[in-house]
């Protein structure tokens, strides 16, 4: 795999963990089947997170899009949203001494993120496992860095 193929599927997964936060934080559970089930209304969302999430300000440094990102993180987003049900049963039984409600919603958006291209796509437990702590280190609070890490160690 070549540098600039890993470094697109790296942004990728920036792109629809920012999407899928910014869902969990509109308090998207409401919305969610009427989403699924109209890919137009979700590709309308995913145009207007686009906007907002190229538009260079102190928030979005050097946030860039070309085809390869905008797919793989599609991929990601469309497949998530499908499976986020049974991806979160997977994932409650994992999580020691607090309720999966108490999850916060970035720490929610990793977890579940990571855990479907575990458990979906299959890709490979290690590359998952460090990219999104990565993602957390850059995005997170580091006091979760552990948890999340725990988490997914169980899950793979």
């Amino acid at each position: 795999m070549s540098k600039q193929v890993y470094n697109d599927k790296t942004l990728g997964r920036v792109y629809a963990f920012k999407f899928i936060y910014h869902l969990f934080l509109k308090e998207f559970a409401a919305d969610k089947a009427a989403v699924i089930e109209d890919e137009k209304k979700l590709l309308e969302l995913i145009s207007e997170f686009e906007e907002s999430y190229m538009t260079q300000d102190d928030e979005h440094l050097n946030n860039t899009l070309n085809p390869e990102i905008q797919s793989f993180g599609k991929t990601l987003i469309k497949g998530f949203l499908k499976e986020q049900d049974g991806i979160i049963e997977k994932l409650k039984p994992l999580i020691q001494k607090r309720s999966y409600a108490s999850v916060e919603p970035m720490e929610r958006s990793l977890l579940e993120l990571a855990a479907f291209e575990i458990l979906i796509l299959s890709t490979p437990r290690k590359v998952v496992i460090n990219e999104y702590l990565n993602i957390n280190k850059e995005y997170g609070q580091s006091e979760t860095t552990s948890f999340i890490n725990g988490v997914l160690d169980k899950l793979a």
